[in-house]
């Protein structure tokens, strides 16, 4: 089922487990696939943390740093879970509605979103979405990403590449303003720079 995306992304680190709790919780929540993925590599990184896992209940203060800054997060009728993010802190979310579930890639550092995919087919964005070229380019920023690991080095699960200064503060997306920082810091830096 998760064929293709395991050829591709196969440097995988393992992470950390989900509680038991937390696991049942979220078995109710999240598709199949992800789940598969939890149970066999915890919250791992894949290709070098191009793209990690996060703990969707770790995550809650994610979703009220995106409530300051954006009204799609302050709308009632949904739901919201983190489940992943880029090696630039950009966040995968499952958005629940009452009549449909989709992902959201959320762009931290340009209060940007896209809907990357509806009904929560988690086959359709590991196997396909994950391999094709534009999203690699553009959601996974995968040639700045060599770059940032080349002269930065890995990162660790807490950590995502981040800019300093930010582009909203006179930065710029290069490896010259690239360093490693923080994750939940940084959103909540790019949060507030972006009001």
């Amino acid at each position: 089922m998760m064929k293709d995306f395991y050829i591709e992304y196969n440097n995988i680190v393992k992470g950390e487990e989900l509680s038991i709790e937390n696991r049942k919780k979220y078995d109710s929540i999240f598709p199949k696939e992800l789940i598969d993925i939890w149970d066999e590599h915890g919250l791992a990184s894949f290709n070098k943390g191009i793209f990690s896992l996060v703990n969707p209940e770790e995550s809650i203060d994610i979703i009220e740093d995106l409530k300051v800054k954006d009204a799609l997060f302050k709308i009632k009728s949904r739901e919201f879970y983190v489940f992943g993010k880029t090696a630039f802190g950009s966040v995968f979310i499952l958005s629940i509605e009452p009549e449909k579930t989709s992902v959201i890639v959320y762009d931290i550092l340009y209060s940007d979103y896209s809907v990357i995919i509806s009904d929560s087919d988690f086959d359709f964005m590991f196997n396909v979405l994950f391999l094709d070229e534009s999203v690699k380019r553009e959601e996974l920023s995968e040639e700045l990403f060599r770059e940032c690991y080349e002269k930065l080095g890995a990162l660790e699960s807490d950590e995502c590449y981040g800019f300093v200064p930010l582009p909203a503060l006179g930065g710029d997306k290069t490896i010259e303003y690239a360093e490693k920082v923080k994750f939940r810091e940084y959103l909540s830096i790019c949060a507030q720079a972006q009001m």
